[in-house]
């Protein structure tokens, strides 16, 4: 009887002490755990936010990067628009210094056009021009520049035509030197220049002046082929003979004229 008062004690002291230490226990578990899970859950956080920001800045280079391409776009429509509105303000001026030239001279019957092809090697001396038969160019007409000579039709289709340009090595004219009237014959050569043989020995020529040509052949008279930009010939020689310089800049060529 004694022992199982005894042993009733014990097990009531136990619960006691259970029930005080449990809610320590759990308290300092807890403690436990959150100090053991705290790292590890900040480093998910950390992660997460790394994350989040990761995508935000991936979303902000791609707007920036659309906003660019459009920038791009605007600018690059905005220099071909630049471009086309400087071509026609060259074409204008060109077609302005055409009209006065035949304004200045209503005798000569003219027809303008565009040259829609030039050799890029600058080796044929040929240019294509956008006007032909239905406009009534016919072969072997005078084709000029603002008055100033560039060459002859040597080809008519329908509605295109073939530019044989003065400078062309395998090109002739008879032409007069002015102030002297001296005769003489300009030939084509490389590098789109000219010169002049078989002037005269007594005749009086000088750097500057205007050769035009004679209305013997193919062109119609009196039209300015270029100036002499260097007399070459020596004393010794039986005729006299210059390079002159041409009238026109085949770079820069974009309107032409053909005299009927």
């Amino acid at each position: 009887m004694h022992r199982r008062w005894q042993w009733t004690i014990v097990v009531i002291l136990i619960i006691l002490i259970l029930g005080i230490s449990v809610p320590y226990f759990r308290k300092s578990l807890k403690s436990a755990f959150n100090y053991i899970s705290n790292p590890v859950i900040n480093i998910f956080v950390k992660a997460g936010q790394k994350t989040k920001t990761f995508f935000s800045v991936i979303g902000k280079i791609n707007k920036l990067a659309n906003e660019n391409e459009n920038l791009k776009k605007e600018l690059l429509d905005r220099k071909k628009e630049e471009a086309q509105i400087e071509v026609l303000k060259n074409e204008n001026l060109e077609f302005a210094k055409q009209l006065k030239y035949f304004q200045e001279n209503p005798d000569i019957d003219f027809i303008t056009g565009r040259i829609v092809y030039k050799d890029p090697s600058r080796l044929q001396n040929y240019l294509t021009i956008n006007i032909g038969e239905k406009d009534g160019v016919q072969k072997d007409m005078s084709v000029v520049s603002q008055g100033y000579l560039i060459g002859k039709i040597t080809e008519v289709n329908n509605n295109s035509s073939k530019v044989f340009l003065i400078t062309n090595s395998n090109s002739s004219i008879s032409a007069l030197v002015l102030p002297s009237q001296a005769l003489g014959l300009i030939r084509g050569q490389l590098g789109y220049g000219l010169k002049i043989e078989s002037l005269p020995k007594d005749a009086k020529i000088s750097t500057s002046d205007y050769v035009v040509t004679s209305g013997m052949g193919d062109y119609s008279k009196g039209l300015i082929i270029g100036e002499i930009s260097e007399i070459i010939s020596n004393k010794n020689d039986v005729f006299q003979s210059a390079n002159v310089k041409p009238m026109f800049d085949y770079s820069t060529l974009e309107i032409i004229s053909v005299i009927k």
